[in-house]
């Protein structure tokens, strides 16, 4: 089913995209603290695989039902339209993201009346997270479940799977081509877009200026470009190697491409020397401890950010938002693309997308609207920006206050970055890759060998 631009209800007008949105913020400050539908978030969930969808309690389930989860239309015909959202996203009006949100959603029930957006934060991920929790609904609690969801792209294909996501018909958009190329790809699951992007994350190198190496004594003035250097230079390169999640792996799939590998939803896997040329830097690397023992302890980006931070590290392949998050107080901490096969610069994003679920036309409509107020560069910008996470959109990144040759570096890097694809046949091959990456630098397997692991992996 597409979806159209415009409500079928009684709105013949589409009014101009947020005109006056500065003014708006200060004429609403005064009423923030009645804002009873932006709850404050919940603390950060960890991130451990999905679990099933039957280890959310029943519960949980009647206490979502009973918070107003429920997208309906009362008896004073009132229509209610519930939006689940990450919990990195703040719903508290006294924050700027939060702010922003509340001055969208202001502006929204102006346009509407008798339309109430009603946001509410969930954990990512974990026992209630997300994906979890919509399943869970879809089998015992339909009615709790959302009009609209933002998701991760990489769970956002399995709801799809599951039958809970209605097709976009990119044409309801405005100014798609502003999109960065990976946005629209990582929400494309067989040849048909679910969802519509507003955030991501890449990965890049951060350094520390101040390590001394090893071979020299000097401190490390510039980061390696390319692995050769990574090796001769023997400032310890950590990343995370011991993620579970193989679809997730961002160093891992980011070297793969960087070395001249695609990655294909299909599953194929594209470049078989590229594989193991990865897999013999990984070895030689490992071997002249440049790649140090605890890699392999790195289980989550977390992880691999805290080592750095400590100090355990000269080099470290990292989400931005990390380092967005910390940055002003790092002033010995520089930053680059992530050291490749040949220098050639190398990423990989993770996106965020909200989908639609709810299947009836008017109320599709009215979400699409709400996405469109979502994706204005002076709400997409400087709400990511509160949540240190990038905007899918080149106007939105410019929309960020303060002048900042960071911000270039990622808008750099925003434009050659690659979407990681849906489905279960990539994350079956990226597992393969995953499991013989660990092999080779645990010792255990030969590039060679590892390359033969995984083509013979059905």
């Amino acid at each position: 089913m597409k979806i159209s631009a415009m409500p079928t209800q009684s709105d013949p007008i589409r009014r101009p995209r947020l005109i006056g949105l500065g003014a708006l913020l200060l004429s609403v400050l005064w009423i923030l603290a009645a804002c009873a539908r932006l709850s404050t978030p919940p603390a950060p969930a960890t991130a451990p695989p999905t679990p099933s969808a039957q280890s959310v309690p029943d519960s949980v389930l009647n206490n979502a039902a009973g918070n107003g989860s429920n997208s309906s239309v009362n008896s004073q015909g009132e229509t209610n339209l519930v939006v689940w959202l990450p919990d990195f996203y703040s719903l508290d009006p006294s924050q700027p993201g939060g702010e922003t949100l509340y001055t969208v959603r202001v502006l929204f029930e102006q346009t509407y009346p008798g339309v109430f957006l009603d946001l509410f934060n969930k954990a990512e991920s974990g026992q209630a997270g997300l994906l979890n929790f919509l399943r869970a609904a879809q089998r015992v609690a339909p009615s709790v479940l959302p009009d609209a969801v933002i998701l991760n792209t990489q769970d956002l294909w399995q709801a799809v799977d599951a039958g809970l996501v209605q097709p976009v018909d990119p044409a309801a958009l405005d100014g798609i081509d502003d999109f960065y190329p990976f946005a629209l790809d990582a929400a494309t699951y067989n040849d048909i877009l679910y969802g519509v992007p507003l955030s991501a994350d890449l990965q890049h190198l951060v350094y520390a200026r101040d390590y001394l190496l090893p071979q020299t004594g000097e401190p490390l003035a510039a980061p390696p470009l390319a692995w050769s250097q990574v090796i001769s230079d023997g400032a310890p390169f950590i990343f995370t190697a011991g993620v579970r999640e193989p679809a997730r792996n961002l160093s891992l799939l980011l070297q793969y491409v960087g070395a001249g590998g695609s990655l294909s939803e299909d599953g194929t896997l594209t470049d078989a020397a590229a594989l193991v040329d990865l897999f013999t830097f990984l070895a030689e690397a490992r071997q002249s401890g440049a790649i140090p023992d605890r890699i392999l302890g790195l289980l989550s980006e977390e992880t691999t950010w805290g080592a750095f931070a400590d100090g355990d590290a000269g080099l470290a392949a990292v989400n931005a938002h990390y380092y967005l998050s910390q940055r002003e107080v790092l002033d010995q901490v520089g930053y680059g693309p992530v050291p490749t096969q040949d220098g050639t610069p190398s990423t990989v994003a993770q996106t965020w997308a909200i989908a639609i679920l709810t299947p009836d036309p008017d109320r599709q409509a009215l979400v699409v609207e709400f996405i469109q107020d979502l994706l204005e560069a002076e709400v997409l910008g400087p709400w990511n920006q509160s949540a240190n996470r990038l905007p899918v959109r080149h106007s939105a990144l410019q929309a960020w206050t303060g002048a900042d040759p960071y911000y270039q570096f990622l808008d750099d890097q925003a434009n050659l970055a690659v979407a990681i694809p849906n489905g279960k046949a990539f994350t079956d091959l990226a597992g393969q890759m995953q499991q013989a990456a660990q092999d080779v630098l645990a010792g255990n397997l030969s590039p060679q060998d590892a390359l033969l692991t995984v083509q013979a992996t059905p």
